[in-house]
């Protein structure tokens, strides 16, 4: 059994929807879809993403049995040839360098399924985040109302 300090990072699966679900439930009561929005957080969505087998791909953050973080990459199943990194850790995880480790844990899945850059939305709001993916070599321009795009040349 791994040590409950261990963080396990792995693409989803149809064995993780109860889990997801719970996470999913936690990211709208501590309001962390405030600054991540992509989909819905509810039952439908978590169990359509712990049963995908598009060309996106989803995964978690584990310690022990629960997840406390969530990443995405996804953009590829709509024809691009650039994917939209997504993130999001739990509160109680923050400000421990999870979201750092998942962040890169996307890179370098981006990397192996052959993507030659990887791009985001991040608002202007959300310092914590911002200053990671520029410390991590994301490169910003202005996107919108208190938003900003940012890209990594992967190559």
């Amino acid at each position: 059994m791994p040590n409950k300090a261990t963080v396990e990072f792995r693409k989803l699966a149809g064995r993780d929807v109860y889990q997801l679900v719970e996470f999913f439930l936690e990211v709208k009561r501590d309001q962390l879809d405030k600054f991540f929005h992509p989909h819905q957080f509810n039952k439908a969505t978590a169990k359509h993403i712990s049963e995908y087998s598009g060309e996106d791909f989803y995964c978690a953050a584990w310690r022990g049995s629960s997840i406390v973080g969530y990443g995405m990459l996804r953009g590829w199943d709509e024809g691009y040839k650039t994917p939209t990194l997504g993130v999001v850790v739990s509160n109680n995880q923050q400000g421990k360098g999870l979201g750092q480790q998942l962040t890169e844990f996307l890179i370098k899945q981006a990397r192996f399924m052959g993507a030659k850059s990887i791009r985001l939305k991040v608002y202007t709001k959300n310092t914590p985040a911002h200053r990671l993916y520029k410390k991590l070599g994301f490169k910003f321009e202005p996107f919108g109302p208190g938003e900003q795009l940012g890209h990594i040349h992967l190559e």
